[in-house]
């Protein structure tokens, strides 16, 4: 028969045991939540013209970029890039919160593509059903690029639109590969180029 003094002893032990792995789950778990941020960015993608209904021989240039807000996140993204180029930085909080503003991100992204359009096409619908043409494309193009941010896509959109238009093909039918990044301001002139960088890294691959 166990006696009170080994009962309560068996008791403490499993209890310390207990607390012990509940403390340890609890440390890992603010380890691993707490928020710290880290912006990341690497060579992307190079996107045909064509995949997003440009009849182009053109490609634009893509970079992954972001951020991360907690130690597991960072690893996580850090071991789904998978590439000796790409930049975690450790960055604050304040910046964090206002880095990466979707909404504003998809604005930037149809602005420069209304741009692109109104540089290459804007006075060159002699009649309403011109109009309604290039609304639809413009409409196609932007539902296209959807999944994709920022503004970087306008000037090869516009070069793209270009060739299309006039029968071109810059590739000497796919003799050069060619593949840019570039925004289209509203006063149709070629403004700043982010993640350069990790683009010109990209496209010499």
């Amino acid at each position: 028969m166990q006696t009170a003094g080994s009962w309560i002893k068996g008791s403490v032990r499993q209890w310390t045991i207990v607390s012990l792995m509940f403390s340890l789950l609890v440390c890992g778990t603010m380890i691993v939540a707490h928020p710290v941020y880290y912006e990341f960015e690497a060579p992307g993608e190079m996107i045909p013209m064509r995949e997003i209904g440009i009849n182009s021989s053109v490609h634009f240039v893509t970079v992954y970029s972001g951020i991360t807000e907690s130690w597991l996140d960072r690893y996580v993204t850090e071991w789904s890039l998978d590439d000796d180029e790409a930049v975690i930085t450790r960055i604050n909080s304040y910046y964090a919160k206002y880095a990466i503003d979707w909404e504003e991100q998809s604005e930037y992204r149809e602005h420069t593509i209304t741009h692109a359009f109104d540089a290459v096409i804007g006075g060159r619908s002699d009649s309403s059903v011109e109009t309604e043409n290039h609304g639809r494309k413009l409409d196609a193009i932007l539902s296209n690029t959807i999944d994709f941010y920022g503004d970087s896509m306008g000037l090869m959109v516009a070069i793209g639109l270009h060739e299309e238009l006039n029968g071109l093909d810059f590739s000497a039918a796919g003799q050069y590969v060619i593949a840019g990044t570039g925004t289209i301001e509203a006063d149709q002139s070629v403004g700043s180029i982010a993640g350069v960088e990790h683009k010109l890294i990209l496209a010499e691959r």
